[in-house]
């Protein structure tokens, strides 16, 4: 747990880039961290980098996946020129969370294989990963 200041305002629960605007998977714009109260425009807020949300009105459904979605929110859309794997629902108003990337390579990784899943027509697997920058070892 720790705290950004924030160039917008928002709600608890809404994703944040470093530097405290609002995380957009349209804009490319990567998630860092979560919101965990409401914030202003120039204020602090504290944010975390994983946990468990719970949302009594979240349209989670269990075991799906939730991406980044835009203006800072969640999502289990994968129509998008931009992934981020945000977390998995376990139930349909709870989500398991992680904002830390184990491996920047793995999280590339994940990103092309949610990708080649949603879009039907993509090129092939193996020449996704042909087209990866090899000189890095994958831990």
């Amino acid at each position: 747990i720790t705290s950004v200041v924030t160039q917008v305002a928002g709600t608890a629960g809404q994703l944040l880039t470093a530097g405290g605007t609002l995380a957009d998977a349209t804009n490319g714009a990567p998630a860092v961290f979560m919101a965990m109260e409401a914030f202003t425009a120039g204020g602090t807020a504290p944010v975390c980098t994983g946990g468990m949300v719970f949302d009594a009105s979240a349209p989670f459904n269990g075991g799906e996946q939730q991406y980044l979605g835009d203006a800072g929110a969640v999502t289990a859309l994968t129509n998008r020129s931009f992934f981020q794997q945000i977390g998995v629902a376990t139930d349909t108003r709870t989500m398991a969370f992680s904002l830390v990337p184990s491996n920047p390579e793995i999280t590339e990784l994940r990103a092309i294989v949610d990708f080649l899943l949603a879009n039907a027509g993509a090129p092939s697997f193996y020449e996704t990963l042909a087209g990866l920058n090899t000189g890095h070892r994958m831990a």
